[in-house]
C-alpha cells in the first residue's frame, strides 16, 4: 500500500510502526556514517581551509596544540564566502551537530564554528587571543552533545532569525527532529502558500498541524488536489518527540486522502453515472476489499455533512503510541516520580483524551479497530509504562468533561 507522499510524486520508502512506507512516515534512526549524519543533521560541511583564517595550528589548550581542519558553514553558503554568525548561539548550534570535535571562534564580533582532528579536547570554553586576532569562545566535543540539547539550542537560535534566514534554519530544525529531506520540506507564509507534496512549515496556524485538503469532491471532471502537511510552531517548541508525533499524525490524516484520491480516480475510470449516489455504491462495493481504515476515511472524506471523527480519531491514535511509547519518565516507576514530574508527564499524555473524544464520536468501525490496536499496544509496554497509562485513565477519567466511555472501555482492555 502507498502513502501520501507516493500519491503526491514522491518515493517510497520502508515503513514503520505499522505505517505505510514513505520518504515521509519512514522516520529514520541516525545511522554511525559520518557523511549520512552531516546530511541528516543539516550541515553542508564545506571543504575551507583554516589557512588565512586563523594559523593552521592554534594551541587549543596550554598543553596540547591541535590542527584546525575545515570550517563548517550552513547548508546554502558557498564554501570561502560565509560572513560568519551574528549570533553565538546560532554558531554553538551548528558546532553541536558536527560529529567531530568543534570550536567556535569569533572575528571579532562575528562567529565561525571550525572541525578539528582532535579527539579531545582539555582546557576551558574560553581560549586565548590567537594572532589573527580570532578568539575561540567554545569547544564542542562530541561527548558533551545530545539530540535534546541540540534541537533546543538550535530552536533558540531559529527564533532570533528573520526572513529567509528564520525560514532555512526551521526547515533545518524539521530535518532534524524527523529526519525528512530537506527536498521534503517548504515553507508557507499562509495556506494558500503551503507546497503540495511537501511538509511545510507554517508558524502562523493556530493548531499544531495541518493536513490539506480536508475534502474532495468524488464527481466531475476537475483535477484532484495533492496533499501537503503543515506543521505550527508549538511542536517545535516542545522539541524533536513532539515534533515527530505530530508530522506521525499529520501524516495519517495526508494518508487517508492520499487512500481516498486513489479510489476516486479508479471510480472516475469506470463510472457509469456521475453522480454522489453511484459513487456511494460503487464505494460500498470496495468495502471488503480495501483496510477499514480506508474504507471510513473515504466515506467521510467525499461527504460534506461528515465530520472528522474518523480520520482524527486514527490520527491521534498513532501519535499518542509513538509519543508516549518514547517518553523517558513514562518508562520510570511511577512510586520513583514526585508529584510535578507525574504532573508533567500527564501534560504530554493529553492526547490520549483528545483520541478519546473523536472516538466516542466516530464510527463503530473505527472504534472497534482502534481499541483493538490500543489493547495491542498496551500488551507491548512495560509493566511501568502500563501503570502509568492506567493511573492516568483513573485520574483523567474523572475529570467532568473526560470522554468517560472511552477511558472504562480502554481500562477494561489494558
Amino acid at each position: 500500500m502507498k502513502s501520501w507522499i507516493a500519491e503526491s510524486g514522491g518515493a517510497g520508502r520502508r515503513s514503520i510502526a505499522g505505517l505505510p512506507a514513505s520518504g515521509l512516515l519512514a522516520l529514520q534512526t541516525l545511522t554511525g556514517n559520518r557523511a549520512v549524519a552531516r546530511t541528516l543533521a543539516g550541515l553542508a560541511v564545506q571543504r575551507r581551509s583554516a589557512q588565512g583564517l586563523i594559523d593552521k595550528r592554534i594551541t587549543l589548550s596550554a598543553a596540547v596544540p591541535q590542527v584546525v581542519d575545515d570550517e563548517l558553514v550552513p547548508i546554502g553558503e558557498a564554501p570561502g564566502r560565509f560572513d560568519g554568525f551574528a549570533s553565538k548561539d546560532a554558531a554553538i548550534a551548528l558546532a553541536r551537530r558536527s560529529p567531530e570535535v568543534a570550536i567556535v571562534v569569533r572575528d571579532p564580533d562575528r562567529y565561525h564554528v571550525l572541525r578539528t582532528t582532535a579527539a579531545t579536547l582539555g582546557g576551558k570554553s574560553a581560549g586565548p587571543e590567537n594572532p589573527k586576532g580570532w578568539i575561540i569562545v567554545e569547544i564542542v566535543e562530541p561527548a558533551k552533545r545530545s539530540g535534546a540539547d541540540t534541537f533546543e539550542i538550535d530552536y533558540r537560535a531559529a527564533r532570533q532569525l528573520t526572513g529567509d534566514a528564520r525560514a532555512a534554519a526551521y526547515r533545518r530544525l524539521l530535518v532534524t527532529g524527523t529526519h525528512l529531506e530537506m527536498s521534503e520540506t517548504a515553507w508557507a507564509s499562509s495556506e494558500s502558500d503551503a507546497t503540495p507534496g511537501k511538509v511545510n512549515v507554517a508558524l502562523w496556524l493556530p493548531s499544531r498541524g495541518r493536513h490539506l485538503p480536508a475534502k474532495v469532491a468524488p464527481t466531475g471532471t476537475a483535477e484532484l488536489p495533492r496533499t501537503a502537511i503543515l506543521i505550527g510552531s508549538s511542536p517545535f517548541a516542545e522539541g524533536a518527540v513532539s515534533l515527530r508525533s505530530t508530522l506521525l499524525h499529520e501524516s495519517r490524516h495526508a494518508y487517508h486522502m492520499a487512500e481516498t484520491l486513489k479510489l476516486v480516480r479508479r471510480w472516475r475510470q469506470t463510472r457509469k453515472s456521475d453522480t454522489l449516489p453511484a459513487w456511494d455504491a460503487w464505494l460500498k462495493s470496495q468495502r471488503k476489499a480495501v483496510p477499514p481504515e480506508v474504507f471510513q476515511t473515504a466515506w467521510a472524506n467525499t461527504h460534506e455533512e461528515y465530520g472528522t471523527a474518523t480520520t482524527e480519531t486514527y490520527s491521534h491514535l498513532y501519535g499518542f503510541m509513538y509519543r508516549f511509547r518514547r517518553d523517558g519518565d513514562a518508562q520510570k516507576d511511577p512510586s520513583a516520580l514526585d508529584a510535578a514530574a507525574t504532573l508533567a508527564l500527564h501534560v504530554r499524555m493529553a492526547g490520549l483524551g483528545s483520541l478519546g473524544e473523536y472516538w466516542e464520536a466516530a464510527a463503530q468501525d473505527a472504534r472497534d479497530s482502534t481499541m483493538d490496536q490500543l489493547a495491542a499496544f498496551g500488551a507491548e509496554l512495560t509493566p511501568n509504562q502500563r501503570q502509568h497509562l492506567r493511573n492516568f485513565i483513573t485520574k483523567a477519567g474523572a475529570g467532568r468533561d473526560a470522554p468517560k466511555v472511552f477511558y472504562r472501555e480502554l481500562a477494561k482492555r489494558l
